[in-house]
């Protein structure tokens, strides 16, 4: 899949990330941020078990001084349990929850399932 709008980071901020939360991401997850940090991919519209065509607008960024950052969210994955990466027009986050991949929706705070796994929903993006 192609993804535009990348912006490069590194391992070693990944790892800072990591840190900050005390918790480690999946080896994919990391896979898909250093190829395409920020990035927007072609296909970009994705089902959840309630809504049918919504938009995976980016990847949140690893780099501190993008303006949508993951650091935005440290404190909302400590209380939550549950690590967004990345968003959608409305301002809703995609996240990981545990291995399932589920929408939460900033307005009601509900969570929306979309895969089983983060391979299941970058594989179920259609254009």
């Amino acid at each position: 899949m192609n993804w535009n709008y990348v912006k490069p980071t590194t391992v070693e901020k990944i790892s800072h990330v990591e840190k900050m939360i005390d918790a480690h991401l999946p080896e994919n997850l990391k896979t898909i941020v250093l190829l395409n940090n920020n990035g927007r991919p072609e296909k970009d519209c994705f089902d959840t078990e309630i809504n049918q065509g919504v938009q995976f607008k980016q990847l949140l960024s690893f780099n501190e001084d993008d303006v949508e950052t993951i650091y935005a969210y440290i404190d909302f994955i400590k209380k939550e349990k549950i690590f967004p990466f990345a968003d959608d027009p409305s301002g809703n986050l995609i996240c990981l929850d545990k291995e399932k991949i589920i929408l939460w929706n900033h307005e009601t705070n509900e969570k929306e399932f979309i895969a089983d796994s983060l391979e299941d929903f970058i594989n179920s993006l259609y254009e």
